[in-house]
């Protein structure tokens, strides 16, 4: 008689989240806190689930907890959002005798041009043909060396 084996997918560590994860039909399933008992608990009923499937799993009825999408996983950074916090650490960093300077100033008015053209974009898609953009608008509006 032939020897049947088959693997169960392994509980496993995402080592930069320190979080418990499976993968199930090709989805990488998020489970909490590694070793947690609640983790533990969920690979559990997500691996009684997938095998009274027949090895299939609807991934729309995850148990509350479980996530296909990596957790704390949020909408992109707009190109406002970074300008902000670079902004607020401009007038902190550019500072004499507790006075934020000129060039603090000089920063926020560059943040501004960037944020009326592109504000709205993910900062990750913000690259040197908009920057060249940006740089367009500043010379239109005489901010030249000479």
């Amino acid at each position: 008689m032939p020897k049947l084996s088959f693997a169960v997918p392994k509980y496993r560590r995402h080592k930069a989240r320190n979080l418990a994860v499976v993968q199930l039909g090709g989805q990488r399933i998020y489970l909490g806190q590694w070793r947690s008992a609640e983790s533990l608990r969920l690979y559990d009923q997500l691996l009684t689930a997938w095998l009274s499937g027949g090895r299939q799993l609807d991934l729309d009825k995850l148990p509350q907890g479980a996530s296909v999408a990596e957790p704390d996983q949020e909408t992109p950074l707009t190109v406002q959002q970074v300008a902000d916090a670079y902004n607020e650490h401009a007038t902190q960093y550019y500072r004499k005798r507790g006075r934020a300077t000129r060039e603090a100033e000089l920063v926020s008015e560059a943040l501004e041009i960037a944020c009326e053209l592109y504000g709205s974009t993910p900062a990750e898609q913000f690259g040197s043909k908009r920057l060249d953009k940006v740089r367009q608008r500043m010379i239109k509006r005489g901010w030249t060396r000479l």
